[in-house]
């Protein structure tokens, strides 16, 4: 173990003290048992050294682990993997629109609604009995961006505008809405402080506390294609255009791959990758 403290340096630029339980907790939760969390926190702490990037620690952590055990380091990736659904927001649309239907809710993706004053493009409207969830998604590649509370007022505002419309609907006598912003990034204090005051529910990589985007993900096992190393970039590229985002969804439907043209060797690889990724969850 670090015998000296070491500062080093966030995403957001901010700098704090290297925390080894931090990356002990992170090596764990990703499935990395005793002997592996163990050689990989000596080699980073024999490496490490002031003013060093979490981004770097996290490289250095993955490329051990990934050679250590190939199924934990895809767990360990998995918030690089949100960042590498883009460069458009759709995929991650459509990834939360399966953690509402993995709930029970009926879910509609990047649709066109009438409000009172203009219609509104909302990325999911989740429907479930006599409620109805307005979600408004906030994808980033940025790995150190927040979402601000200006976001919160543009958004209580469009959604209002469409709940006030739909409250004059004999259709929606009885529903119960609420609104939502999901981001794979964080929230501002500002935005966390207005969501609570006006009552709109907040969905972040780590927020709210345990129960975040990253725990919703591994407890409904919906890791996202990206996660995968059987799968190049570009093959990757192309079933995220099909609309296939989820491991799960291949799993299901095994001939999605198919659509790609793999060779049936590699779709044997694929399959294999994605069996012992979802037996660690």
């Amino acid at each position: 173990m670090l015998s000296k403290k070491i500062t080093i340096k966030k995403a957001s630029g901010e700098t704090e003290l290297f925390d080894v339980n931090k990356l002990i907790n992170s090596l764990r939760r990703a499935g990395a048992n005793d002997e592996i969390i163990k050689t990989v926190i000596n080699d980073i702490t024999k490496w490490i050294y002031n003013g060093i990037t979490t981004k770097m620690i996290y490289n250095r952590a993955f490329k051990n682990m990934r050679r250590l055990e190939a199924v934990s380091a895809a767990r360990y990736k998995l918030k690089q993997a949100m960042l590498e659904l883009g460069p458009t927001g759709y995929p991650f649309e459509r990834l939360i629109g399966m953690i509402f239907q993995n709930s029970g809710f009926s879910c509609e993706v990047g649709i066109v609604v009438e409000g009172c004053c203009l219609n509104h493009e909302m990325d999911v409207i989740a429907t479930k009995e006599n409620e109805q969830h307005f979600c408004e998604c906030k994808y980033s590649v940025d790995r150190g961006r927040k979402i601000g509370a200006q976001v919160s007022l543009y958004v209580k505002s469009r959604v209002e505008d469409i709940i006030n419309k739909r409250k004059s609907l004999r259709k929606y006598q009885n529903t119960i809405f609420k609104t939502w912003i999901i981001t794979n990034a964080r929230f501002s204090d500002d935005s966390i402080e207005y969501a609570k005051c006006t009552g709109i529910n907040l969905l972040s990589w780590d927020y709210p506390s345990g129960e975040g985007l990253k725990e919703l993900i591994e407890k409904q096992n919906l890791y996202p294609i990206t996660v995968l190393d059987s799968l190049s970039k570009k093959e990757k590229s192309l079933l995220l255009s099909e609309g296939i985002v989820a491991c799960k969804q291949i799993i299901d439907n095994p001939k999605l791959l198919t659509k790609i043209d793999l060779a049936q060797n590699k779709i044997n690889k694929v399959k294999n990758e994605i069996n012992n990724l979802l037996s660690l969850s």
